[in-house]
């Protein structure tokens, strides 16, 4: 069950072994050893890879279109000895990534040193702004911090934003008062800024959030639309046992990389978002144990990789598109007779708790 194969700068020498069988391994890093020989076309057989980082070794040949068509997040390789088409080229003199926390590499041009902060997420979010304008809300908070001597060390436009994401989401949901926050605001840089999840990969290779997890660690308040911010990378979503309110922002359905969204058991209210349709890679959506009402958006029925869907304990009502049947879950658990399901794999009532159906 091993998941994430982390051996770069390990001065590891000869031929590549076979991983077939490592069939849920997600992430690969290899680079920068001593490994030589023909690029490892058996790597196909890996379906639930991610990442693969195989730069700064002696591989030749040229990598399968089999690979290419995994569509992964991250392929690294030394282009000048691997043929690729789908390729990021990668460089010996590259620093060592020392941990899935790395301090990012620069992938955007560096911005000036007056840059305009509040056009620069304005630009990014146009649906911020009317929040900007009251300077006691989590997004006004977050600029004032942003603009601090504190953050004087960021480099890029793109860490700008992506710590304004997460400090409106520090404010937004009372950061002082989670039950952990070493870290968080501080000048460090924010791969490093605690997790209360279990992955061991909080940011990619290049300083981007693939995941944020804050379950169970007293989030209150709301979910900001500035979450759309890290649409470029985000894959995991996590706030479950925390005491959430409102409703998700339609904002969320940015988010088109997200493989994973969880937020079960809070106080959220109102419908699910339509465009939540819009995130084609979702696997698994819980909603379970909150207060959403409506129907449950037919534009579910878009999401063709989905595989578990919990939506039980909660107030949503009949019609449910049979199109959202023939997705064929693994688990679909919901409150059957309130929303006159026929195809859930687990059925939920107040009076009898869960069974299988």
């Amino acid at each position: 069950n091993l998941r994430h194969l982390l051996l770069s700068d390990n001065a590891l020498s000869g031929t590549m072994p076979d991983l077939a069988r490592l069939t849920s391994l997600e992430t690969l890093r290899l680079s920068r050893n001593s490994l030589v020989g023909s690029f490892p076309v058996e790597l196909v057989s890996l379906t639930n890879l991610r990442s693969l980082f195989l730069d700064g070794n002696v591989f030749s040949g040229s990598v399968p279109p089999q690979l290419c068509a995994m569509n992964l997040d991250d392929l690294v390789i030394d282009c000048d000895s691997v043929q690729c088409d789908c390729c990021t080229c990668g460089s010996d003199s590259a620093p060592p990534i020392v941990s899935p926390v790395a301090s990012p590499t620069p992938v955007v041009p560096t911005p000036d040193p007056g840059t305009n902060l509040l056009n620069l997420i304005t630009k990014a979010l146009p649906d911020g702004q009317f929040a900007l304008q009251d300077p006691n809300s989590p997004q006004s908070k977050a600029l004032q911090w942003l603009e601090s001597p504190i953050n004087n060390g960021v480099s890029t436009e793109e860490s700008y934003l992506q710590r304004y994401a997460l400090a409106t989401l520090y404010y937004s949901t009372n950061g002082d008062e989670w039950n952990q926050n070493t870290g968080w605001l501080s000048s460090e840089n924010e791969c490093s800024w605690i997790s209360t999840g279990n992955s061991l990969e909080i940011c990619d290779a290049f300083g981007r959030y693939v995941e944020i997890g804050l379950q169970e660690n007293n989030l209150s308040g709301t979910i900001p639309p500035e979450i759309a911010l890290l649409s470029a990378s985000l894959r995991r979503l996590s706030l479950f046992k925390n005491n959430l309110l409102s409703t998700i922002p339609s904002q969320l359905g940015r988010l088109t990389r997200l493989e994973m969204l969880d937020v079960g058991s809070n106080q959220l209210t109102g419908t699910l978002p339509s465009s939540i349709g819009e995130l084609g890679r979702l696997a698994g959506i819980s909603v379970y144990s909150n207060s959403f009402s409506g129907t449950l958006p037919v534009e579910i029925a878009n999401l063709q990789n989905l595989q578990l869907l919990y939506a039980d304990s909660n107030n949503f009502r009949a019609p449910l598109s049979t199109n959202i049947c023939l997705l064929n879950l693994d688990e679909f658990w919901s409150d059957c007779e309130e929303i006159q399901c026929v195809c859930c794999t687990t059925c939920c009532s107040d009076g009898f708790g869960c069974f299988e159906t």
